[in-house]
C-alpha cells in the first residue's frame, strides 16, 4: 500500500467490481466512512446518476439512492475491480 493512510472522510477512487455488471472496471469517486481494518476501509461510493441504472448492479449490491456501500474494500490500483486507489495528482 501507499505511504498515505485512508482515514475518515478522505475521498479515494473505486474500481468497480462484480456487483456493478456491465460497469465493472469503471471508477468512481468515493468517500471512506468508517475503519473497520486498519487498510480496508468502508466506502460510499457515488454514481453517476442515471448511467448507473439500477438494474445494472447485480442484486445484493448495497445501493441507496445513487450511493454503492461496499466494506472492507482492500488498497488496489485502476486495474483491479473491487479494489480502492488514491486520486492520481495532475
Amino acid at each position: 500500500m501507499s505511504e498515505q493512510k485512508p482515514t475518515i472522510g478522505r475521498v479515494v477512487h473505486y474500481v468497480l467490481g462484480e456487483e456493478a455488471g456491465s460497469r465493472k472496471g469503471e471508477v468512481r469517486p468515493a468517500v471512506v466512512v468508517a475503519m473497520r481494518h486498519p487498510e480496508m476501509p468502508n466506502l460510499q461510493v457515488f454514481l453517476d446518476g442515471p448511467n448507473d441504472q439500477p438494474g445494472t448492479f447485480t442484486q445484493g449490491s448495497r445501493l441507496d439512492g445513487s450511493n454503492l456501500w461496499r466494506g472492507s474494500v482492500p488498497f488496489g490500483g485502476p486495474d483491479q475491480p473491487g479494489t480502492w486507489f488514491w486520486p492520481p495528482r495532475s
